[in-house]
């Protein structure tokens, strides 16, 4: 469905990914996980389009159409809830706000004012019938259920943005998202200002939906009761873990232990190795075996110790 394949990122400053490979398959939730400044926000960013990577690739199908949730609310706060969403229809919400300003200025207008007033019918009737022809009715029925759908009453939809909490407007962020439509979901710290009432409807909330996801969260327990499959991003490289994060946790625990005992015997043979060339380096029957063993080090690629 989607894969990045050798990744990297470079800035002037630093190197933020080195090789990353992984893949979004159908009916997976992907955490990814890492330290601060790791790249798990970079990697959503490549991901949705909004940044190239350096070196390696993103593949995925043309028509692949992915939504990215991100960490801060960004709509205009004096806005209604009805028209933040109707801004994912960007003509279709044009149209409306002319429409409107048609309206208005009908509302206003005078007997005297005669020919003005079959200039503004006219656009009205122009601007209704290029509202059909975008499908504008059925959008705003979409509009209509998704406010609902996202935990919205009856009425909320004419309530001015400013009016909601942080997780509310995060509700309404969604509803966005979802309206578009997506075959991938991508949501960037999405507990973030929400009370455990809220983080609870958004766990179960997505787990309801069928599109495949890519999660970046320092919500341990958000990541632990969702995802199916995560991600980690260590020293610019990524690992693949299937399972939630407690399964992860497990894994990389032994997997470090693994790691470690094979850095540990690699450095005793490599000091033994060492040992041979400094203590024959400068013998006359042997220099030469010394100079090998030496050559050979020199080739051995080295085991990193576990973090």
């Amino acid at each position: 469905m989607l894969r990045l394949e050798h990744v990297s990122k470079i800035y002037p400053n630093n190197e933020v990914l080195k090789d990353v490979t992984w893949e979004v398959k159908p009916g997976q939730r992907i955490g990814l996980v890492g330290v601060n400044g790791a790249g798990k926000t970079t990697q959503l960013k490549i991901v949705a389009g909004e940044i190239e990577p350096t070196s390696g690739q993103v593949v995925r199908p043309a028509s692949l159409n992915i939504a990215y949730l991100t960490q801060e609310f960004e709509g205009d706060p004096e806005d209604t809830v009805r028209d933040e969403l109707w801004k994912v229809f960007t003509e279709a919400s044009a149209n409306q706000q002319q429409q409107k300003e048609v309206q208005k200025r009908l509302e206003t207008i005078t007997p005297d004012e005669a020919e003005d007033l079959e200039k503004l019918l006219k656009k009205l009737d122009r601007l209704h019938r290029e509202f059909e022809g975008m499908d504008g009715y059925a959008l705003e029925s979409q509009i209509e259920k998704m406010m609902p759908e996202v935990g919205f009453q009856p009425g909320d939809g004419d309530r001015k943005i400013r009016e909601f909490s942080g997780g509310w407007q995060m509700r309404i962020s969604l509803g966005k998202v979802l309206l578009q439509e997506p075959d991938i979901l991508l949501l960037d710290e999405p507990t973030n200002h929400l009370d455990l009432e809220t983080i609870e409807w958004l766990e179960t909330y997505l787990k309801g939906l069928k599109q495949p996801m890519v999660i970046v969260s320092h919500d341990r327990h958000f990541l632990d009761r969702l995802c199916t499959h995560i991600v980690e991003t260590e020293r610019g490289v990524s690992s693949f873990y299937v399972g939630n994060y407690s399964k992860y946790l497990a894994q990389k625990e032994e997997a470090a232990d693994a790691q470690l005992s094979a850095f540990e015997r690699q450095q005793k043979e490599l000091a033994k190795q060492q040992a041979f060339v400094d203590k024959f380096r400068a013998s006359a029957t042997r220099s030469t075996q010394a100079k090998s063993r030496e050559k050979q080090l020199a080739k051995v690629e080295r085991i990193d110790a576990p973090l």
